[in-house]
């Protein structure tokens, strides 16, 4: 059995819960070789702070290696982790420096977590194409972030009201609303890993900001094969990037997203 570390966002907390509930290891199938995942993750909205987010990663799996270590030196200790699993992509460049020390980093190819959750970087470029100003919502972002709409509008009312007092408001709202006018399209990720009741309340969230904004509203189903394929080890050179000990994450400039360079320095 193959025993892995997954660090990664709570926005895919629900799906990558019910991606390692379906491990083959726990339902009987025996069509991939199964495995144990122990889950870290880390809180979403780091992103908007990517250097943050990349000291906070590198911290992770510093501390991951150093537990591996120090259990190695037990005799007791009969396994260890065969890699470490990143639940991101490459998130605004958070990714980029992240160091493997001594076990493999396994990162998705991906830009970020919309990029997951529909399954693969061609789907996600695909989307872009046919409408560039789109701007994503799934369960995960309705629930731990504030995505535009009326919610978010209220949310920040109140704090600059606080804050700053009457006077400032409209100034203050308008100008960090500023950023939602190169969007005209909200686009709702179903998740299977939702029910069907859970479903209709975030798509009658997304209904109701896509109304409020003046947006078109649009829904696509996730594809959680490259979430599930990152828990179970099935990792092609196409769809994921090992990083080796002795290697750090760079951006790709081209359709592969993310590659490696040889660290320097000290490692």
């Amino acid at each position: 059995m193959a025993y892995f570390c997954y660090i990664g966002c709570s926005i895919l907390m629900k799906e990558v819960c019910r991606a390692v509930h379906q491990n083959p290891a726990r339902s009987g199938r025996q069509s991939v070789a199964p495995t144990r995942v122990d889950l870290r993750f880390l809180p979403a909205g780091l992103h908007e702070r990517p250097k943050i987010l990349q000291q906070l990663l590198q911290k992770e799996i510093d501390t991951v290696e150093e537990y591996v270590q120090l259990e190695g030196q037990s005799p007791l200790c009969r396994e260890t982790y065969q890699a470490l699993l990143l639940g991101y992509g490459l998130c605004s460049e958070a990714t980029v420096g992240l160091r493997a020390r001594r076990i493999p980093l396994v990162v998705p190819r991906a830009h970020d977590c919309i990029t997951i959750l529909l399954g693969s970087k061609e789907r996600h470029q695909k989307l872009f194409a046919e409408n560039s100003a789109n701007y994503w919502y799934s369960s995960g972002w309705i629930e731990r972030m504030l995505p535009p709409g009326p919610e978010r509008e209220k949310q920040l009312s109140e704090k600059f009201l606080q804050r700053y007092g009457q006077e400032n408001l409209s100034f203050l709202l308008e100008s960090e609303s500023h950023w939602q006018e190169r969007y005209c399209q909200a686009t709702l990720i179903i998740s299977q890993a939702d029910g069907v009741e859970q479903n209709k309340a975030y798509r009658a969230y997304t209904q109701n900001c896509a109304s409020h904004l003046g947006w078109e509203y649009r829904e696509v189903s996730s594809d959680l094969t490259m979430l599930t394929d990152l828990l179970k080890g099935a990792w092609d050179p196409e769809r994921f990037l090992i990083v080796q000990p002795g290697s750090e994450i760079i951006p790709s400039f081209n359709d592969q997203i993310i590659t490696t360079k040889e660290c320097t320095g000290n490692v």
